[in-house]
């Protein structure tokens, strides 16, 4: 049995379905986020929790600041979640081409 050849791996490791449901599941996240962001910014005592609640704030400003534009969250949560798919997704295709490089034979 032969190994499978190095672009073969790379196609299935992070195939586009495989980039699209990444991405669209992260947009998704953090557009459900976006209706918890009072409970997020109020900071625990404890530091590890309050540094993670401080970067997921600052992950949500844009979607927050189109919320306070609009007056309503669902617009803010649309625009989270666009705007993190389209972020996710560029990472996504870009990792895949840096792996797909690194596994290519040298010549």
């Amino acid at each position: 049995m032969s190994q499978p050849d190095s672009s073969e791996t790379d196609h299935r490791f992070l195939s586009y379905g495989r980039i699209y449901s990444i991405a669209g599941i992260w947009g998704i996240l953090f557009g459900c986020l976006t209706f918890a962001a009072g409970p997020i910014s109020a900071l625990s005592e404890n530091a590890v929790v309050a540094t993670a609640q401080t970067g997921l704030t600052i992950l949500l400003i844009p979607g927050l600041y189109v919320a306070a534009v609009t007056g309503s969250l669902v617009p803010g949560a649309l625009i989270n979640a666009f705007l993190h798919f389209i972020l996710c997704w560029v990472v996504l295709l870009l990792l895949r081409k840096i792996i797909g490089r690194s596994r290519r034979p040298r010549k």
